[in-house]
């Protein structure tokens, strides 16, 4: 039987966090603060984690970001919560399941572009 090694344990700690709906994809460690300040231990590093963590300017910073990315990625007006996608994801998803089902009926090119000209984007 394998024996469960550190990283494992952290892995495993990264799920459930994740399945409990944390963002834990950009995590720092003290580790990394001791590497760039040598002088420091681990305890201290973990303080100044915290105290950057809780810097006002960070939390900001932060928070103006999650505004900009929904305002440009989903927008309230175009997102359906019940589809969790954009109404223009949805559209197009929906666009690209008539046109394959067009083709495997073998309906002509014609017809495929006239969806294509009617529910597309012009993108496409």
């Amino acid at each position: 039987m394998a024996e469960i090694t550190k990283e494992d344990y952290v892995e495993q700690a990264m799920q459930v966090l994740h399945m409990y709906g944390y963002c834990v994809e950009y995590m720092w460690h003290r580790d990394e603060v001791v590497k760039e300040y040598h002088w420091l231990d681990n305890e201290h590093a973990a303080e100044v984690l915290i105290l950057a963590m809780e810097n006002e300017q960070v939390q900001s910073s932060m928070e103006m970001a999650i505004k900009e990315i929904v305002r440009e990625r989903y927008p309230e007006e175009e997102f359906d919560p019940s589809l969790q996608v954009t109404k223009k994801e949805y559209d197009a998803r929906k666009l690209s399941a008539m046109i394959l089902d067009a083709k495997q009926k073998g309906l002509p090119k014609k017809y495929i572009q006239a969806l294509q000209n009617k529910y597309g984007d012009g993108n496409k």
